[in-house]
């Protein structure tokens, strides 16, 4: 990953849950809602007859078995994303996403322990977490406090922040918007649409923060793990 995005996203970015409202005095008009306007984020009772089975967001394509490849050649550092299966989560069909971090050693020789997520777009096109498991925990929307947040809106508005999701009314984790105009080198030519998301992954556990770029069409098209001084770039779409 080029340095550029460590300078566009830097660790301050990644700071606790930001309110982020908009106005609009005099001409033209207001315009329809963008980023996270209108939404409640988080949300312990998502409706299920708001969303859609599947998810196809223009920056996060979520088809059946498809599958992403992102390596730090420099560092031996590999991450394997792939899109499972779908279960029933408050009563919503959501899909399985499984993250798989690969490291050439281990401390105690374990294989990598994947991370899960299970994710739902609703019918205005964002995209939701509903549950999640990896790291030794895990948590599901309505159950012992657990409430829904937002990975990603339908039209990802720079500066936005938000709940990744919550648990007993705050939040656990974090999300903010970075550029939403750039562009990236992918295998096969230029993703030439990208949105930078700076994820803090766990509020209880300062440090654990990521930045992730994603291509339009494409999805993930890079990681920087701020903690692991990891870069790691898409080799490898199937």
């Amino acid at each position: 990953m080029p340095a550029r995005l460590r300078r566009a996203l830097p660790a301050g970015l990644l700071g606790p849950l930001l309110l982020v409202t908009g106005c609009s005095v005099g001409f033209p008009p207001t315009l329809g809602p963008t980023g996270i306007d209108g939404l409640a984020v988080p949300t312990p009772s998502p409706d299920p007859t708001s969303y859609a089975v599947g998810v196809d967001h223009p920056f996060l394509p979520l088809a059946p078995g498809a599958r992403w490849e992102l390596s730090d050649a420099a560092a031996g550092a590999r991450l394997v994303v792939e899109v499972g299966g779908t279960r029933e989560v408050a009563g919503i069909a959501a899909t399985e996403l499984i993250v798989t971090r690969a490291v050439p050693t281990t401390l105690d020789g374990a294989p990598a322990r994947p991370v899960t997520a299970w994710l739902a777009e609703d019918d205005a096109g964002h995209v939701w977490l509903l549950a999640g498991e990896g790291d030794g925990r895990s948590w599901e929307t309505g159950a012992d406090g657990a409430e829904a947040g937002l990975l990603l809106s339908a039209d990802p508005r720079r500066g936005d922040g938000y709940a990744l999701w919550a648990e007993d009314g705050e939040p656990a984790a974090t999300v903010r918007v970075g550029a939403t105009d750039g562009s990236l080198a992918v295998p096969w030519g230029v993703a030439d649409r990208t949105v930078e998301l700076a994820l803090d992954t766990d509020l209880a556990r300062p440090g654990d923060e990521l930045a992730v770029v994603l291509g339009e069409g494409v999805g993930p098209v890079a990681v920087a793990d701020l903690v692991a001084d990891d870069d790691l770039v898409l080799v490898e779409r199937g």
